[in-house]
């Protein structure tokens, strides 16, 4: 009995595979996840400096040998929506507050606009009144009555109070670091269009298309 059950034992073992199968025992283990996951940031990292650079190229991931194509449109839509995104984020800013003030029978009155970037009425305060409005209005010339965003709020614009155009003179710390940061990633999403157009040829038109089209306008 005790040779039959040796036997028996000797006959499972030889059963039992020698090694675990290449596929499960790459997916399972720890360090070959981390692997994957280093591939999958290294994919998205090339991803970003190709959209960065603004070259309108594509990356490829060795891994799913994907290929994903970036146009110039994208890698604008690509900026605005990490912009966006990036004020979604900074949870600790709530509002942008301005002051301003008009002298009036030698009396200083104050205005406070404050600007909310959660999505809530905006509020203007004036002599201790609070008022809450929806939109805030452009008091430039050129953009006079149009809606104003928050990229177009700094110390010296004008913005349309009740009809009275005000010019924007003081904010707080938190406003002013905001202005700061935004601006400096604006103006290098500036700098980087300005990059990407130098690399292509301007050519005049053609006279004859010229007189064509003026010709259909009259």
């Amino acid at each position: 009995e005790m040779e039959e059950t040796q036997a028996q034992q000797q006959s499972l073992i030889k059963q039992i595979p020698e090694t675990i199968p290449e596929q499960n025992q790459n997916e399972g283990s720890p360090n070959q996840q981390l692997l994957n996951q280093s591939d999958n940031n290294f994919a998205l990292n090339q991803n970003y400096q190709q959209m960065s650079s603004g070259m309108g190229g594509g990356v490829i991931n060795e891994k799913s040998n994907k290929l994903i194509k970036l146009s110039q449109s994208g890698f604008e839509d690509y900026l605005l929506q990490a912009l966006n995104d990036s004020l979604l984020k900074k949870n600790d800013i709530k509002c942008l507050r301005f002051e301003s003030w008009w002298i009036e029978n030698r009396e200083r009155n104050q205005i406070s606009v404050i600007y909310r970037l959660d999505g809530e009425p905006h509020e203007i305060i004036i002599k201790d009144t609070k008022y809450y409005v929806k939109e805030i209005y452009s008091g430039e010339k050129k953009n006079h009555g149009q809606v104003v965003d928050c990229w177009d709020l700094y110390i010296g614009c004008k913005v349309d109070i009740f009809g009275k155009t005000t010019i924007l003179k003081q904010c707080d710390l938190k406003t002013a670091e905001w202005n700061q940061f935004y601006g400096s990633f604006l103006t290098e999403m500036k700098n980087t269009f300005i990059e990407e157009l130098k690399k292509y040829e301007r050519k005049a038109l053609d006279p004859k298309l010229t007189r064509i089209c003026a010709g259909k306008g009259q």
